[in-house]
Formats: C-alpha cells, structure tokens, sequence
C-alpha cells in the first residue's frame, strides 16, 4: 500500500516502524543537543574571557562577533531538528549571519593594522594604507593572473576588498528570503539540483557571492601578510572557511544522495525534511570541533595584561554593533544608511590631498 504526500508518493509504515523511526529522531536529536550544548560552554567560557580580559575594544568586539558564530550555528541547527516545518527560518538566521562573520574577520584585519596603543576604540586606516602603499601593487592568485591585471594597492583597494565582503552581507539574507517566498510558492524543492526549481538557481548566486567574499579576504591578505603575521591571522582564516567549507560541500554530497535516492523519506518526514535534518545534525557535531578550534585561533591570552583589570564590561549592544558596517557600507555604496557612526580618527585621505596638507603647512611655516 501506498499514501500520497502532495505530489510525491511515499510508502506507509507500520506502527511499529513509525515508533522506531521516532525512536531513532529522538537519540539523534539528544545526541546532537549534548554536543551542541558542549560547543555552547566552550564558546560562553571563551567569550567570558574576553569580556575579563576587555582591554582592546576596537579588535576584541570583533573577535567576540565572529565567536557568537559557534552558538548561533549550534543552537539554531538544533532547534531546526525538532522545529522541522520552522527549519528554513532558523536556517536563515544561521546563514545571514555566516555572511556577517566574513566582513567582520576582514574589519579585524583592517582593526589589527590600524590599532593604536593610545586608542583602543577606533582604527586608523591611515595606517593600514601606509602598509598598502609599501606594496604598491599585489597580482591575483593563479589563474586569474592571466586574465587580470594586477591591483594597485591604494585607497580604491581597500574599498574594492570590503565591497567584496560586503556584496556577501546583502544577497545572503536577499537569496534567504527570496528562498522562504519560493518555498511558500512551492517552488524552492530545497536539496534538489532541478532545472525547474528555485533551489539550483539560490545555489549559484550564493556560491558566487561567497566565493568572491573569500577572493577578496585572500587578496588582502597577500597584500598585508608581513603586517599580519604577528597576529597569526592563517589559524582565525581557517576556522572560518572551514565552517563554510563543510557546510557546503556538505549540501552538496547531500544534494546527490538525493537524486541517487539513497537519502528518501522517513516515516512522516519528506525527503528534503531528512536532508536538511542531517545537514543541521552534521552542523551539530562540527560546531564542538570549531568550537575547540576557536579556544587557540581566538584565544583571550593575547589581550591578558597582567594584574590590570578590563577597563569596562562589554554588552551585548557593544558586541553586536553594526555601525563599523554601516559606515562601510555607506562608503562603498551610492545609497547612504543612517549610522550614529562618528570616529575619532579623521577620514584617510588620498595621497594627493596629504601632498596638499604638507605643502600648505610648509607654506604656513615659513610665512
């Protein structure tokens, strides 16, 4: 016998059967808690740290942003196992803050180049384009070498790296929306590489954007390596991509098993409920390892300054501010957001302008 399920046709089980696929959801479901809980601790304990050891502002609220990553990952994939239907929600907060974390890891590039002993609130980037400038030009990786020609390391630089970040923070969260439309529309068919889907089409921009998002975090790095190698910045690199490493290939090795039909319906969950679910429980598991990772990429020892207490406490409004994007986003973008953003460090000028700043004080000297 057979039931129909919209329009795909899924075979009946027995009580039996339906009591021993619950009974399998549950153990996973509680073994993906534990391991989720765990990566929360470590994370909370790494953070706590940091928040004793707040001695530098303008780098550690960025550190911390990019820890909450681990939290928001494990707990938003966990509750997507026992809020199936609710799934695409929770995974939209997850993946729009993915995205988040990218521009961030590049602002602590720019924050470790620019930090100053005396301000420990705001960066200068006159400084990061003074170490731009001893490169003068950096060539792209290979291939791209032989199609492009090399950058000039100036000012438009660093604009070009943090609007290629930045195109990331925008069309995830757009691509996630347009993919909770199409899924009340029917036509999203999440986990399926079809033509006549939305979700094949969802894949490729995000996977452009992200791939050029990381293009430009390499090609900033290649130009600041000597600058940023005190900083170990190889290690922080690292714990990031992975994370988006595995989550991706991951959907795709998920996406074949799909069409090869070895992952298929379970019980009262539809094929594409099983192929989320075990994408969130590999998620689960993956967030403990990052987790660990995150205690020596991002450890708190570099900011201990002994018997010296942190100035101030951050909160959760400091940890979470959003106005170093906005401003940088105002910066690149023709359309201008408002941001109660107002520096201490006046605006980097160009090399022409600073060439006038000196002629005309030279002038003011010897008049």
């Amino acid at each position: 016998q057979r039931r129909v399920h919209g329009d795909c046709r899924c075979p009946s089980f027995s009580s039996s059967s339906a009591v021993a696929v619950m009974g399998l959801l549950l153990w996973v479901w509680t073994v993906a808690g534990v391991f989720s809980f765990l990566a929360l601790i470590v994370s909370c304990h790494q953070m706590y740290r940091h928040v004793t050891n707040y001695h530098r502002p303008v780098l550690q609220r960025k550190i911390m942003g990019i820890l909450w990553m681990v939290p928001i990952y494990a707990i938003s994939s966990w509750l997507s196992l026992r809020f199936v239907n609710e799934a695409i929600y929770l995974d939209m907060i997850r993946d729009c803050y993915e995205a988040y974390v990218i521009y961030l890891f590049l602002a602590l590039m720019v924050a470790y180049i620019g930090h100053s002993d005396q301000d420990h609130e705001y960066t200068n980037e006159d400084k990061v384009l003074k170490v731009l400038e001893i490169k003068t030009s950096i060539a792209h990786p290979w291939p791209f070498s032989y199609c492009f020609r090399p950058l000039r390391c100036d000012r438009s630089f660093l604009r070009a790296c943090k609007a290629g970040t930045l195109q990331f923070v925008v069309l995830k969260p757009a691509t996630a929306l347009m993919g909770i439309f199409l899924e009340w529309r029917g036509v999203l068919d999440e986990g399926h590489m079809r033509w006549d889907r939305g979700y094949l089409y969802l894949s490729i921009v995000r996977n452009f954007s992200v791939t050029l998002s990381m293009y430009f975090l390499v090609l900033f790095y290649m130009s600041t390596k000597e600058a940023l190698t005190p900083y170990k910045p190889v290690p922080k690199f690292l714990c990031i991509k992975s994370v988006l490493f595995f989550s991706f290939w991951q959907s795709v090795a998920i996406a074949i098993l799909v069409k090869l039909d070895i992952i298929h319906e379970a019980g009262a969950y539809t094929t594409e409920n099983v192929s989320v679910s075990i994408q969130n429980v590999l998620i689960c598991f993956e967030m403990f390892l990052a987790a660990l990772a995150h205690t020596y990429a991002f450890s708190y020892k570099e900011f201990e300054v002994g018997g010296m207490q942190a100035k101030r406490r951050p909160l959760l409004r400091d940890v979470f501010d959003v106005s170093d994007v906005l401003a940088d986003f105002n910066e690149i973008s023709p359309v201008v957001l408002p941001t109660g953003f107002q520096p201490k460090v006046v605006a980097v000028k160009s090399r022409d302008e600073r060439a006038t700043k000196r002629q005309t004080e030279e002038y003011t000297r010897l008049v």
